[in-house]
């Protein structure tokens, strides 16, 4: 993937497409009921303002963001998808194919 600068939004995309690619079988299943249950509310949204919900608790800073604010946001989503990853590492039963 060629992005003249890492943003947010150009890693969700990529995610996204990586996913559809893989037949779904990266993140849309069981990622976004997870962080809906971590974050307490949100079943209804998709996961990448779950995320944002998260990595910004104390609400979405004002747009455009800066490269600090745009690197925080990257690395908070890796975060969680290594933490979801973690947990269903830790937990087979609660791997979406078995949900």
């Amino acid at each position: 993937m060629f992005a003249s600068r890492l943003t947010y939004e150009a890693i969700v995309g990529f995610l996204n497409g990586y996913d559809i690619a893989s037949g779904k079988a990266l993140l849309v299943d069981g990622l976004r009921e997870w962080l809906a249950a971590k974050l307490g509310y949100g079943s209804n949204l998709v996961y990448w303002v779950l995320a944002k919900k998260l990595i910004f608790p104390d609400g979405c800073p004002e747009e455009p963001w800066s490269p600090e604010t745009e690197q925080h946001a990257i690395a908070g989503l890796i975060g969680l998808i290594d933490e979801y990853f973690d947990h269903l590492a830790s937990d087979p039963k609660e791997r979406p194919e078995t949900m």
